[in-house]
């Protein structure tokens, strides 16, 4: 995509900033105002909602997977926790892994060595030795292309200064001014019958 064609796509009215990550633009930043932030009230708050109940869905799994592995973990002897455990009911498959330990081992970063070889000063017949070595070891690698991902941040608004919670005040304002234009037009509908019904003689 040409860059004069991604300026055209963009939305007017919205600010847009880039971020550079060593001198190069790694992101751009897309902030909705107004009209244009209006219109993303009902997904956003759909997918709040969602994000909630999510959230209190996981809290009630991870509670009850506590619950599973320590009643899973009471069917079997201390000796069994070396092997794989399943408990089979009529509704689940409780799976509880073998209990390993790793004792201590050395670890070599390949990547470091070889990072260190490449950079240090070595006599000359070892420097193509290593530098063979590493060149035989090198692939090229294909060029591919990652698909794009998407990453939501629910961000806590004030819900007094949030789009959804101005229209719930309106709301609410709007239903007490409607209770108080009904309660007014009862009493001055009794008014008036008061009026009417009153007698008033005539002056001759």
């Amino acid at each position: 995509m040409k860059v004069s064609e991604l300026f055209e796509a963009r939305i007017k009215g919205a600010l847009y900033t880039t971020k550079e990550v060593k001198g190069k633009i790694e992101k751009v930043i897309a902030e909705l105002k107004g009209q244009n932030s209006s219109s993303w009230t009902k997904i956003s708050k759909q997918y709040v909602d969602l994000d909630n109940e999510i959230k209190k869905l996981q809290d009630s799994r991870e509670k009850l997977n506590l619950e599973l592995k320590d009643r899973a973990t009471d069917v079997f002897d201390l000796e069994d926790e070396i092997l794989t455990r399943v408990v089979e009911t009529a509704q689940l498959t409780i799976t509880l892994s073998k209990k390993a330990k790793k004792e201590a081992h050395p670890e070599v970063n390949a990547e470091a060595v070889i990072d260190a070889l490449a950079k240090a000063d070595l006599p000359k017949d070892l420097r193509k030795m290593v530098d063979a070595c590493i060149k035989a070891n090198t692939k090229m690698v294909a060029a591919s292309e990652t698909p794009e991902r998407l990453t939501v941040k629910v961000n806590k608004v004030d819900e007094s200064f949030s789009m959804s919670g101005l229209i719930m005040h309106m709301k609410e304002f709007m239903s007490q001014i409607k209770h108080w234009l009904l309660a007014f037009d009862h009493k001055y509908t009794k008014i008036d019958e008061m009026v009417r019904l009153m007698h008033v003689p005539n002056i001759d």
